[in-house]
């Protein structure tokens, strides 16, 4: 196979493909971590979502698996980074990359496939021990629904409605390790309108797995529930120490709706948005060892 298809492919061959796909010249800077000068590195980021170290680790992960299908390499690999980026399939961007938008939309989901697959790799509830030193310490994770708009599914049902839109809606829960850099837990997706954050919480696995390890969550006011420290809950200094911790948490949903196919109305099949969330998740993830959040205390 052509060097487009390599699982061991070098950081700075990356770059080439990808800015050469970008259809932005750029000149190496030896001594920038990632070859590339803050603008040629902001070009990418807009292109692709994530930085070049990240979109190489997520594409070893899953070139194996993309070498037994003809024609999968590097150069479709970022068509559908691009897709996820953009949220669009539209014809000039389709004509802009010298394919079609069917062939896009081809690739898109070829490797959304591939790439939400590999999000349990580094989601793991055992990850909320990392950084952890006292593990007797109840506090572990703190936890927040997160809500995407779509397009009204037929016919009408109040079932999908999200008040954070205003309309129709998919919602997926995410925990979050306090000690650490890591997403260690995600629930979705569910309709908007009959899953509340507290419904999710308490039905949907998180909650028992909590109890059954003694430990209790961090989250907003809207979890009024004994495995949760909700927002007025405590003296002062334990308000404010969870003030920062719920900030923190939201990073994590900025962090996932970069990605404009996320941050825009869904207009796709709905059963194929846990792929979209999945796989944004996944590289969210692997960005977080080169762009960590804010410390917790």
């Amino acid at each position: 196979m052509c060097l487009h298809g390599k699982k061991h492919v070098s950081l700075i061959a990356f770059i080439d493909i990808g800015m050469g796909i970008a259809k932005h010249r750029f000149n190496k800077c030896p001594n920038a971590p990632e070859y590339l000068n803050k603008h040629a590195l902001r070009i990418w980021k807009e292109n692709y979502g994530v930085c070049p170290k990240v979109a190489l680790e997520a594409w070893k992960r899953v070139s194996k698996k993309a070498s037994k299908t003809e024609h999968a390499g590097i150069p479709q690999y970022f068509w559908a980074l691009k897709v996820l980026k953009s949220g669009s399939f539209q014809n000039t961007l389709a004509a802009s990359l010298g394919t079609s938008a069917k062939t896009l939309r081809k690739w898109f989901w070829f490797f959304l496939k591939l790439l939400s697959n590999r999000v349990t790799d580094v989601v793991q509830w055992k990850n909320r021990l990392d950084g952890c030193h006292d593990r007797n310490y109840m506090w572990k994770i703190s936890v927040d629904g997160t809500d995407f708009d779509i397009n009204e599914p037929g016919p009408w049902n109040k079932k999908w409605y999200s008040h954070k839109h205003n309309g129709p809606g998919l919602r997926y829960e995410i925990g979050l390790a306090l000690f650490s850099n890591q997403v260690v837990w995600y629930s979705g997706p569910h309709p908007c309108g009959t899953f509340s954050d507290l419904k999710i919480f308490q039905e949907c696995g998180l909650k028992s797995l909590l109890v059954l390890s003694n430990e209790k969550a961090i989250a907003d006011g809207t979890y009024q529930d004994g495995s949760v420290s909700g927002k007025a809950k405590g003296s002062k200094k334990w308000r404010k120490a969870k003030g920062r911790m719920r900030a923190r948490h939201e990073s994590i949903n900025r962090r996932l709706k970069i990605f404009k196919m996320l941050s825009q109305k869904y207009i796709m099949k709905i059963e194929d948005h846990h792929m979209v969330f999945e796989t944004a998740l996944f590289l969210v993830q692997l960005s977080l060892e080169n762009a960590p959040l804010m410390d917790t205390f």
